[in-house]
């Protein structure tokens, strides 16, 4: 009976240290989200894709997700690749313009502004977007 007992032990110590195993990531680790680096084998000119929503907010998430965490090259990274997927959106638009401000490269943010009227004439925010353009060429004018 003894026997059979400390087998039932060892037993069950053996599958709770390979259960343990598994999870092999600390606790309170967060995973890592950056993906590599495409950029460096690229052309100048990014592919031109067909529309897809679905993957346009894919990249509007992740690109938040960036912004939240303050890493705001990652996340115009991200912003860019929703507009080429979906060019006709205004928040992927607005949210790359905010992350170029915040990496106060305020010219890039005003070639975006104009990018988003010339591709999108007749869309309802422009009232919004040629306000902007107003804002960053101040902030332009007022940069040394």
């Amino acid at each position: 009976m003894r026997l059979r007992v400390l087998g039932l032990i060892s037993l069950i110590s053996l599958f709770w240290a390979v259960g343990a195993g598994q999870n092999s990531r600390p606790t309170g680790q967060k995973p890592v989200l950056i993906r590599d680096d495409r950029t460096s084998d690229r052309g100048s000119e990014l592919p031109v894709v067909d529309p897809d929503p679905i993957e346009a907010q894919r990249h509007l998430k992740v690109g938040d997700f960036y912004f939240k965490r303050k890493n705001f090259q990652a996340a115009q990274e991200r912003y860019r690749e929703a507009i080429r997927y979906l060019p006709r959106l205004p928040d992927s638009y607005l949210k790359l313009i905010v992350a170029l401000e915040k990496m106060e490269k305020f010219e890039e943010a005003l070639a975006v502004c104009r990018e988003f009227l010339e591709a999108n004439p007749d869309a309802p925010q422009i009232e919004r977007f040629q306000a902007r353009i107003k804002d960053l060429t101040a902030k332009v004018n007022a940069s040394p």
